[in-house]
């Protein structure tokens, strides 16, 4: 019978394997793959070349043209080289102080209960999504002479507490680096959580049975670990801080001018397209090796695409050891004075101090916000504060002013456009790089270059934006201003939507596909539903970056449709009134209402995810 079963022919129906067709026929499935794979990426390479590298190639061609008598004449000798060296020692300033406080404030973060976290939470976040120009004139009024800093300063002073009250509080380095670090502050604090909230909360306490005291378990534990977020904020702080132009502008005096105001007046007032260029190259050679640098210790994208907590975790253990408490302190003094001031500090109530110090740090960062509010009720004709009375005076003025409505029209159509061609943009590259069947280098290289104009000074983006359009007639152009906004809405929305790819759960696709669904169908009916949360949320951060941002607006808008930042700008450096904390209002009110939003999509994601499981 099995000899009858093996010689029975094969119907003649039945196709032959054909081991070498079956390749083939695998081969050309995985070309058609990678094709379309390839063309998730097509829209963003076209708009990253356009706005981004051509322009910084023909700025480039300023340094080749030129000779080398001119690169030194513009940054080797005063007052190139001063500002710049100027500007170098304030961004360090600002990181260091940045580093202090923001170890605090992440600390506490980790540490404080769910009401406590989500407060503090909210004291970072809602300056963090404010306009910087709105903070700025916010301290104007705080560091003012009829400001409230300025009345605790006299005070101090007739209570015999300072020696003097002459010096002032505004126009000086003071100002600039009180207001550079409230704006940079949150940039620090959030990389620097995601990675420490990622840590396991028994570290501590095992260093401490091993020996350690509290001090000693988070300077060989803790900070070690945290090491790469704490890199990464000092990373982006210190390159940002490099090209501040707003809180330089208005609080600083003549003798704090730092480089993007430089350029700024060579590009804007003298029209010297080859000193701005050069100053622009200068700019960006300098982040070049400072993000560089970064990554020896630290591949940056591996916060978003491969996950801190691995990573950090690591290169932390490798650093300090099982619990790097078992080191005699015998035979250096150093170590013994060390261990003694450690063990005096560890008795203080390290918990409470920073709690307590944080709510000061959140005050600080959103008190500033706050004053504009009765500021703008003011019916007096000059800044100050307390108003002497109450009145809806500057409401009437600016709402009967059409220039306002104007310019807040023009900002929202800009706004529009810009976050629809982000969200065009970035959805796809976020989809190859959490989904493409390419390698991690792959992947790090695109998501590096998506969010290369996080990590470039907005200055040299202005700069080389203007230069390249001005050549190619696009200046004053709604569309290529639009489009040079969405390079700074993209980073965020690719960098959201990767984290909710990371954590998405793939086995309901796969239900659907098994029970019968198309691809395309499964994309629509359970893969964007899931991920409607993160979208929107990148979709707001796109928005508010175009709907703040003025320094490509001011050399690419029209000068007859200006946006509402730059009718803003023009207003502080003409006259500053309180007609400008109306406005400033505007964007406060319009930012709470963009963080409740982001409040509820957070929310919806996690109970999806808690559904989807």
């Amino acid at each position: 019978m099995e000899q009858a079963l093996q010689k029975t022919p094969a119907p003649r129906d039945a196709p032959s394997l054909d081991p070498q067709a079956t390749v083939a026929i695998d081969l050309r499935f995985r070309r058609g793959r990678s094709r379309i794979w390839l063309l998730a990426v097509v829209p963003g390479t076209i708009l990253l070349l356009l706005v981004i590298v051509a322009p910084m190639i023909y700025m480039a061609r300023y340094g080749v043209v030129v000779g080398i008598d001119r690169w030194w004449m513009v940054l080797g000798q005063p007052p190139g080289s001063t500002i710049l060296v100027r500007t170098v020692l304030v961004a360090v300033q600002v990181t260091l102080v940045c580093g202090l406080l923001g170890y605090l404030y992440a600390a506490a973060l980790v540490a404080a209960g769910p009401r406590l976290r989500m407060l503090l939470f909210a004291l970072v976040f809602v300056p963090f999504l404010t306009s910087v120009l709105v903070r700025t004139y916010a301290w104007m009024i705080l560091l003012g002479k009829s400001g409230p800093l300025s009345a605790l300063q006299n005070g101090l002073f007739d209570l015999g507490l300072i020696p003097t009250a002459d010096g002032g509080l505004l126009y000086n380095r003071f100002a600039v680096l009180v207001g550079m670090v409230n704006m940079m502050l949150p940039l620090f604090v959030l990389p620097l959580y995601s990675v420490m909230s990622k840590l396991s909360p028994q570290l501590a306490p095992a260093a401490r049975t091993m020996g350690a005291n509290r001090v000693g378990a988070f300077f060989r534990i803790t900070l070690p670990l945290s090491a790469p977020g704490a890199a990464a904020g000092a990373t982006v702080v210190f390159t940002l801080s490099l090209g501040f132009l707003i809180t330089p502008q208005l609080l600083g005096g003549t003798d704090d001018l730092m480089i993007a105001q430089y350029m700024l007046i060579r590009l804007h007032t003298f029209a010297d397209l080859t000193s701005a260029s050069l100053l622009a190259i200068g700019l960006i050679l300098l982040v070049a090796v400072i993000v560089a640098l970064f990554r020896v210790f630290y591949p940056i994208e591996n916060l978003v695409v491969a996950g801190a907590g691995q990573q950090a975790r690591r290169r932390g253990i490798r650093r300090s050891g099982a619990a790097g408490t078992s080191r005699p302190d015998r035979g250096r003094w150093w170590r013994i004075l060390v261990r003694s001031l450690s063990d005096a500090l560890a008795v203080l109530p390290w918990g409470v101090i920073t709690k307590v110090l944080a709510l000061v740090l959140g005050v600080f960062l959103a008190a500033p916000l706050l004053i504009t509010i009765p500021v703008s009720f003011t019916n007096d004709g000059f800044l100050s504060f307390p108003p002497s009375s109450y009145s809806f005076r500057w409401y009437a003025e600016v709402l009967g002013d059409p220039g306002w409505i104007t310019s807040l029209g023009e900002s929202l159509k800009v706004a529009a456009l810009a976050t629809v061609l982000s969200l065009v943009v970035g959805l796809p590259i976020a989809f190859f790089i959490a989904r493409a069947p390419v390698s991690q280098r792959v992947r790090s290289i695109v998501l590096v270059l998506s969010i290369l104009p996080v990590l470039i000074p907005v200055i040299v983006l202005a700069t080389g934006t203007y230069v390249w359009f001005l050549q190619i007639g696009a200046v004053g152009n709604v569309f290529a201003l639009a489009a040079a906004h969405s390079t700074l809405g993209i980073p965020f929305m690719v960098v959201v939507v990767v984290s909710a790819l990371r954590d998405f759960d793939r086995r309901t696709e796969m239900a659907a596909r098994t029970l019968g669904a198309s691809a395309p169908r499964t994309f629509l009916a359970i893969t964007l539903p899931l991920l409607r949360p993160a979208i929107l949320t990148g979709v707001l951060f796109a928005f508010l970056q175009s709907f703040d941002e003025l320094f490509i607006a001011l050399v690419l808008a029209s000068p007859t449709a200006p946006t509402l930042p730059i009718k803003m700008w023009l207003a502080t450096t003409e006259n500053i009134s309180p007609a400008l904390a109306v406005v400033s209002n505007v964007f406060i009110l319009f930012t709470l209402v963009v963080l409740g939003l982001l409040m509820v999509f957070s929310r919806t994601r996690k109970n999806l995810k808690k559904a989807s499981r």
